[in-house]
């Protein structure tokens, strides 16, 4: 009911009324709202009770419990560009603080490495998309695939997300 003041980049624990004693740690997919509105990105892992629960059953209207903000990471102001790596679900918090340095006017140069095991597995690709549009600077995005199947359409960068890091610092 309460609007929470977080830095975009932290996280805070979630737990459902529908799953007693059980929380789980999830990055803040958005920057701050004004209408007090979060968001999180929950990625249905095999086995994971939490996030089955979320992908599974009708949570609307369930009461959620938002412990937070917690953790270190958001941007510091610099003028130096930014080098921003990101895998998986770890996007989430690089996007919250990417839409939140926009609406600040930040200008610095972006260079935004998503890594990803195959194609179905990049995501948010709209949404980064139009932060790329929208930013007064260069940006770049390059997706690395991990585990893309050789002879695919795919002619992007490939192998694991940290080796390509060298070429952007």
């Amino acid at each position: 009911e309460d609007s929470l003041r977080y830095k975009p980049g932290q996280f805070a624990e979630l737990a459902l009324q529908s799953l007693p004693g059980m929380s789980r740690s999830y990055s803040f997919a958005t920057a701050v709202r004004p209408d007090a509105q979060i968001s999180f990105f929950v990625r249905q892992v095999q086995g994971g009770v939490f996030s089955t629960h979320v992908h599974q059953q009708v949570i609307v209207g369930d009461r959620v419990t938002v412990a937070g903000p917690l953790g270190n990471f958001w941007l510091r102001p610099a003028d130096a560009p930014i080098l921003l790596i990101a895998g998986g679900s770890g996007l989430a918090p690089i996007l919250a603080l990417l839409e939140h340095a926009l609406e600040r006017g930040v200008t610095r140069p972006i260079s935004l490495l998503f890594g990803a095991r195959s194609q179905q597995d990049l995501y948010a690709l709209a949404v980064i998309q139009k932060l790329a549009t929208a930013w007064p600077a260069q940006f770049e995005f390059v997706p690395v695939l991990s585990d893309e199947p050789d002879g695919s359409d795919w002619s992007g960068a490939r192998g694991f997300v940290t080796a390509h890091m060298g070429e952007y610092m």
